[in-house]
């Protein structure tokens, strides 16, 4: 083996490499600005100083830490001059009917000089139980605070621009409900702008936009600084229930576009949504693009932004193309049609056989199968050893070494099977073979799934004129500077795509192996003949080498199977108290080194159920636990009918305590059950299916009113009822804390976190069908 061959095989695998960096190392935040930057400008410095505020501890809906947030909001907003008001209502929730609320969203309206509609800037200012909600949505709160900062020092907009900060988007976007139905602010709405992030430490992609998107996405890439946003990303997230103020907007109309920092999604709804994890670079880039829409959208007329819809991508960095959904399918066409050329041209010159194509094509699908069976199989090990999926299923924290190890081990795995095919199958015939399937599912996403159609039909493409390139060159190929050069090049254009996508979906949707495994393996179909030059100068060395070092940071990421602070557990712990007064701990998990400490006697656990808001019946550990003496809701019948063999109860329940949920339970079967809160349709249910707890029907009412709420359940009447309520409040009571040892690290709270439920019941007399109570 000649040295020029080691240099050509050399050459080649340092191209890829940097192909890849180009691709991936863009995706970082901008530097966070001082502030001492002009007035006009955004400065994640002074946007942290409120935000250390609003994260300071978890602001669940109801919790005195929302109502503390809601102050600050206001607060700002009156200093700015932007007459804010707290918008209060009552709502249902459209995605679970069994849920609903009492809502404090917070809302400003800066003013425009000649305004047609308005713009409007939308965040949640809640978090879920466990989180502090740095960013989510903790960075959008300050973001847009800053914004308006910003937007107020400057001349004024043409438009009004509406700040809209909602409450109760955790449990079911109740705040963006109400304020479409009720506040009249929400009917001069042309474009909404949500900023939600679920991630912490990188640049904000626009990972949701309206039907009818191609004057936003043209808008996007003209006025917003580094914009990124992928037409891919379009497709999954209207495909998906992905749960944002932004789909109440778009249901009614509304058109825009919703933003958020992805990287990180482990740690979204956990402890580790902290200030510590939050990157200042993240919110100076959501500020940036925050401002540079606000201000163009400010600028421009409001009444018709529906255009059709675009194809878009970025293609490094932030540079982003974007063309008309009309060309995708002649693009794949004219992809499909370029490859089939260069296969008749090497054909012509003997380059392949027809036979080989067709066992190849066959090859290459069996090794995606073996593929993806291996990286099950190794990769499913790894998550069994450092996942607590009793709570959350994402006890890892995700960083990019975990990534990074995912996709070499994928690419160790893919690169070992197409190079002991290559010692069978001839370099062309794969070659042509793997690209059989680019040719096939070009075709079938631009049918299916045209927004993704990118990202199959420009590699194609470019393969395609590669291969017909590398038939100029015949079997030198392999063996020239040019032919080499020719074959990377091809490949190059699919790899900074594939390798940008692969990146966006481990940063955005955490480990995906299949889909991992799937795109590494389109990335070894564009690299057959570059990989054949590879294997002749360094035989099967480089998927070992790709291997090993996916053990090694396998090691590096994984180094204990202890739980710690890499690899956290979730658990909590539950006081409840019952209609006797008697009070218990209780714990959903298992009884580990911390929940040890209030239920320490093996001798004297007992086995229940409870009932949770949000999780509804669950199985749990139980023990005695010191009587605190909890006001108990209270449950009162306010009238009780019967007719046509129906039966009708008003129902008041309050929560003394001042509890943030009360729950409604209905332990009889009664027929087809259907109710109201306040007047406001409830989810029904049939209560006669019958499954493994007591409990019939049940609803959850968040951050009620100190006067409580009316419910009217209508059932059939016959049997007599066993109604119960139970009213929850987060955190454990006050006395527990001198008592019992904090949380250590590596044991984040689990789903609702610690909390403290009491329960009172009452029994409804059997009803005649046909006759009133008391007859």
């Amino acid at each position: 083996m000649n040295a020029r061959q080691h240099l050509l095989a050399g050459l080649s695998v340092v191209f890829i490499i940097v192909c890849v960096v180009i691709a991936v190392t863009p995706l970082g935040a901008p530097r966070p600005r001082p502030a001492s930057v002009p007035a006009a400008e955004f400065s994640a410095e002074r946007a942290m100083d409120p935000l250390r505020t609003i994260a300071a501890a978890p602001r669940p809906i109801g919790s005195a830490n929302a109502a503390r947030v809601r102050s600050l909001i206001y607060g700002q907003l009156s200093r700015l001059g932007l007459d804010p008001h707290v918008q209060t209502a009552a709502v249902v929730s459209a995605d679970d009917p069994r849920v609903a609320g009492t809502v404090r969203n917070v809302v400003g309206r800066l003013p425009g000089r000649d305004p047609s509609r308005a713009v409007l800037l939308v965040a949640h200012y809640d978090s879920v139980p466990t989180a502090a909600g740095a960013a989510d949505d903790g960075g959008g709160v300050a973001a847009l605070l800053e914004t308006a900062r910003a937007l107020r020092s400057g001349p004024p907009p043409r438009n009004d621009i509406i700040l809209l900060f909602t409450d109760g988007e955790e449990r079911g976007l109740l705040g963006a409900q109400a304020f479409l139905r009720d506040d009249p602010w929400a009917y001069a709405a042309g474009v909404v702008l949500n900023f939600d992030s679920p991630g912490s430490s990188s640049p904000v992609l626009m990972y949701e936009t309206s039907a009818g998107n191609g004057l936003l996405i043209r808008d996007l890439l003209r006025w917003a600084p580094r914009p990124y946003a992928s037409s891919l990303m379009y497709e999954v997230s209207r495909r998906l229930p992905i749960e944002s103020d932004f789909r109440p907007f778009v249901a009614a109309g509304v058109p825009g576009m919703s933003f958020g920092a992805l990287d990180g999604p482990a740690h979204d709804h956990t402890g580790y949504d902290s200030l510590g994890n939050f990157h200042p670079g993240s919110l100076q880039h959501e500020g940036d693009t925050a401002l540079a829409l606000a201000r163009h959208y400010g600028d421009v007329g409001l009444w018709d932004l529906h255009r059709a819809d675009v194809e878009y991508f970025n293609i490094v960095d932030g540079i982003a193309v974007a063309y008309s959904q009309s060309y995708v399918l002649p693009l794949a066409a004219l992809a499909v049609a370029v490859f089939l050329a260069a296969v008749a041209v090497a054909a012509r010159r003997r380059l392949l056989r027809l036979r080989g194509v067709a066992l190849s094509f066959l090859a290459a699908a069996l090794a995606l199968g073996l593929a993806l069976l291996v990286m099950a199989i190794v990769w499913g090990m790894y998550r069994s050893a450092y996942e607590e999926r009793v709570w959350t299923r994402t006890g890892v924290v995700v960083s990019d070494l975990h990534r990074l190890d995912l996709v070499l081990l994928a690419a160790a795995v893919m690169m070992g099977l197409y190079m002991l095919l290559l010692g069978r199958l001839r370099p062309w015939d794969l070659a042509v073979g793997a690209l059989g399937w680019w040719a096939a599912g070009a075709v079938a996403v631009a049918v299916v799934v045209p927004g993704a159609a990118y990202l199959l039909a420009w590699p194609l493409l470019a393969a395609g004129l590669g291969l017909l390139g590398a038939a100029h060159y015949g079997e030198c190929v392999f063996t020239t500077v040019g032919g080499v050069m020719v074959m990377l090049a091809a490949a190059a254009p699919g790899i900074v795509l594939l390798s940008s996508a692969t990146y966006l979906l481990l940063m955005s949707a955490g480990l995906r192996e299949v889909v991992t495994v799937t795109l590494v393996w389109l990335a070894a179909g564009l690299l057959v003949l570059p990989m054949a030059v590879v294997r002749t100068a360094f035989r099967l060395w480089v998927p070992p080498a790709l291997g090993l070092t996916g053990f090694v940071v396998l090691m590096a990421v994984g180094s204990a199977v202890a739980f710690d602070a890499e690899h956290p557990k979730s658990t909590s712990v539950h006081y409840v108290q019952d209609e006797r007064g008697a009070a218990t701990w209780r714990a959903i998990d298992r009884v580990d080194s911390w929940t040890r400490q209030f239920l320490p006697d093996p001798a004297h656990l007992s086995y229940g159920s409870t009932y949770y808001p949000q999780m509804g019946v669950r199985a749990t550990v139980t023990a005695a636990a010191p009587a605190w003496r909890l006001v108990p809701p209270t449950l009162r019948v306010l009238s009780d009918t019967s007719e046509a063999g129906r039966r009708t109860v008003r129902l008041r329940l309050r929560s003394p305590r001042r509890a943030a949920v009360l729950s409604l339970l209905v332990h009889s079967v009664v027929g087809s059950l259907s109710a109201t809160v306040d007047g406001r349709p409830l989810g029904g249910q049939d209560t006669t299916i019958l499954d493994d707890t007591t409990v019939r029907w049940a609803f959850d009412y968040y951050a009620p009113p100190a006067r409580g709420i009316e419910v009217t359940l209508r059932v059939a009447a016959g049997p007599p009822v066993l109604l119960e309520a139970v009213d929850y409040s987060y955190g454990l009571p006050a006395p527990a804390a001198a008592l019992y040892a904090a949380r250590p690290a590596g044991i984040l709270p689990g789903r609702l976190g610690d909390g403290t439920l009491a329960q009172t019941s009452v029994r409804l007399p059997r009803v005649p069908p046909d006759a009133a109570p008391g007859d």
